[in-house]
C-alpha cells in the first residue's frame, strides 16, 4: 500500500523484494531502509533516499505506486506544472501589459510606465557543487515559456541545458549568456563553473507569487494615446485620418521633448496637383521644414503616412479618402487629451489576444487550461483508486477461499461433528450395557 514493489520468489520458497529499477528492499535474511533526504536543489522539498551503504541514493523519481507513490505524482506530476503554468501566466500578464501600458499617456501627459512588476526566475544552485559559480536567469519571452524546469549542467568545458518534463536538451554550449529556444536566457558569474556542477531553473516558478502592482493612482494610468492627429478646418477634400498604432515610445520622437512630440507631423497636399503630398516637420507652425515628399497618393488605397515614407517614427498615421487641392493633416503630442481612452480599450482588449503559449492561447485560454488538466488528472486518480480498490477486493476473496475461514461452513461442521459425537456416545452406551448384562449373566 505504500509504494509498488516487485516480488520475485526463490527455489528455496523465500521471496526477494525489489523496489524503482531493481533496487532491492529485502534480500534473503537482509534488509535495505528508505529514507527521507533534501532535495539537492531545493532543501525545503523532501526527496526519498535509499541506503546504498554508507550513502542515500536518490530515487524519488523511480518510485511508483501506493501512497507513496501517489504523493510524489501529485508533488511533481500536478502540483509543479500548474505552478509553473500560473506563473507563465503572470509573466506573460505582466509582459504584454506594461508594454501596451507604455505606449499610452496618463491624466498628466506623462508616457506610461510599468503597471506590474515580477520577480527574476529561481535558479538553484546544487549542493553537490563544487565551484561558487552564480547561474542567473532571464525571461526574453513570455510567449515561448513552457510549464517546465530545468537542469543546467557543465561537465568542464561545454554547457547542457535538459527540459525536465521531457528530457529535450539545447547544447552542448559554450557561450555565455545563452538564449533559450523556450523563452529564457542564463549567464554565469563568479567565473566558470566546476566539472560537474549543476543548477536547477525554474523559469515561471512562484511567478505568479510575486506578481506587484505598481500603479495605486489612477491619474497615473496611461488611458490616452500619446498622439492627436487632426484634419485643418478648412479642408475641402473628404479624406480622413487616423492614428492607427503605436509601436515604440522610447525613440527620440518621445523622448527628446517630454510632453512633446518631435517632430510634430504636417502632411499637406499640393494645392496645384491633385494626389500629391508632402511631410513636414511642423515644430514651427509660421515656417515648416520639408521632410518627405513629394510623393502621390491613391484615393483607392489610402496610405500609411510613415511606413509608405521610410519614417520610423514609433506611430502610424493613416490618410483615406479624397483629400482636396492644399488640404492638411497634423499629428501632434496629445497634451492634456482628456476623454482619449484609446490605449484603455488597447489594454482591454488583451484579455481575448492570443499573447501565450507560442500564439495560440489568450490568458483565459491559459488558465481554463490548468483548471482542465487539475480536473482531469483529478478524475484519472479517482478512477484508479476505484480500480484498484476492486482489484484488492478481488484479491482479498480469492485468498480467503483459499487459506480464509467460513464461519458458516464451520458453524455446519461443529453441528455435524456434534451429531456424530453424540451418536457415538448413543453406541459407546447401549455397548457398555450390553457388556454389563452379559457380565451379570456369567455371575449367576
Amino acid at each position: 500500500s505504500l509504494v509498488d514493489v516487485q516480488v520475485v520468489e526463490q527455489s528455496n520458497f523465500a521471496i526477494n523484494i525489489y523496489i524503482g529499477n531493481g533496487q532491492s528492499l529485502v534480500t534473503d535474511a537482509e534488509s535495505q531502509q528508505l529514507s527521507v533526504m533534501p532535495n539537492p536543489y531545493d532543501s525545503s522539498q523532501m526527496d526519498i533516499g535509499y541506503a546504498n551503504g554508507s550513502s542515500l541514493v536518490n530515487v524519488t523519481s523511480l518510485l511508483t505506486g501506493g501512497r507513496l507513490g501517489g504523493l510524489i505524482e501529485q508533488r511533481t506530476g500536478i502540483i509543479a506544472p500548474s505552478e509553473n503554468s500560473l506563473g507563465r501566466i503572470a509573466v506573460a500578464l505582466a509582459d504584454t501589459f506594461n508594454r501596451q501600458h507604455r505606449l499610452g499617456m496618463d491624466l498628466g501627459s506623462a508616457l506610461g510606465g510599468d503597471f506590474f512588476a515580477v520577480g527574476a526566475p529561481e535558479v538553484l544552485a546544487s549542493s553537490n557543487n563544487i565551484s561558487s559559480a552564480s547561474i542567473s536567469a532571464t525571461i526574453t519571452d513570455p510567449n515561448l515559456l513552457s510549464n517546465s524546469d530545468y537542469r543546467l549542467s557543465y561537465d568542464g568545458s561545454a554547457y547542457t541545458l535538459v527540459r525536465l518534463s521531457d528530457g529535450q536538451g539545447e547544447g552542448p554550449f559554450t557561450g555565455m549568456p545563452f538564449t533559450s529556444a523556450d523563452g529564457f536566457s542564463v549567464d554565469v558569474a563568479g567565473g566558470p563553473p566546476a566539472a560537474g556542477d549543476s543548477y536547477l531553473i525554474r523559469p515561471a516558478r512562484g511567478m505568479a507569487r510575486s506578481l506587484e502592482l505598481l500603479i495605486d493612482d489612477t491619474a497615473k494610468i496611461a488611458a490616452a494615446a500619446p498622439v492627436r492627429v487632426g484634419s485643418d478646418l478648412a479642408n475641402s477634400g473628404n479624406g480622413r485620418v487616423a492614428l492607427t498604432a503605436v509601436s515604440d515610445t522610447s525613440g527620440a520622437e518621445f523622448s527628446s521633448s517630454p510632453g512633446a512630440l518631435t517632430p510634430p507631423l504636417l502632411v499637406e497636399f499640393d494645392p496645384v496637383t491633385p494626389n500629391q503630398y508632402r511631410i513636414y516637420d511642423n515644430s514651427n507652425p509660421g515656417a515648416p521644414v520639408l521632410i518627405a515628399g513629394p510623393a502621390s497618393y491613391d484615393p483607392a488605397t489610402g496610405m500609411d503616412v510613415v511606413a509608405d515614407n521610410g519614417l520610423g517614427y514609433g506611430y502610424e498615421l493613416r490618410i483615406e479618402g479624397e483629400p482636396g487641392l492644399g488640404d492638411r493633416f497634423t499629428a501632434e503630442y496629445n497634451s492634456q487629451g482628456t476623454g482619449d481612452n484609446s490605449n484603455m480599450l488597447a489594454l482591454a482588449e488583451l484579455q481575448t489576444s492570443n499573447s501565450m503559449l507560442k500564439g495560440t492561447a489568450s490568458f483565459l485560454d491559459a488558465y481554463a487550461g490548468i483548471i482542465t488538466d487539475v480536473g482531469t488528472r483529478t478524475y484519472q486518480a479517482d478512477v484508479a483508486n476505484r480500480a484498484q480498490q476492486a482489484l484488492l477486493r478481488q484479491a482479498v476473496d480469492a485468498r480467503e477461499a483459499v487459506s480464509g475461514v467460513n464461519l458458516d461452513e464451520e458453524a455446519a461442521n461443529m453441528m455435524r461433528f456434534q451429531q456424530a459425537y453424540q451418536a457415538s456416545a448413543q453406541v459407546i452406551s447401549a455397548a457398555q450395557g450390553m457388556f454389563d448384562a452379559l457380565l451379570g449373566a456369567v455371575r449367576r
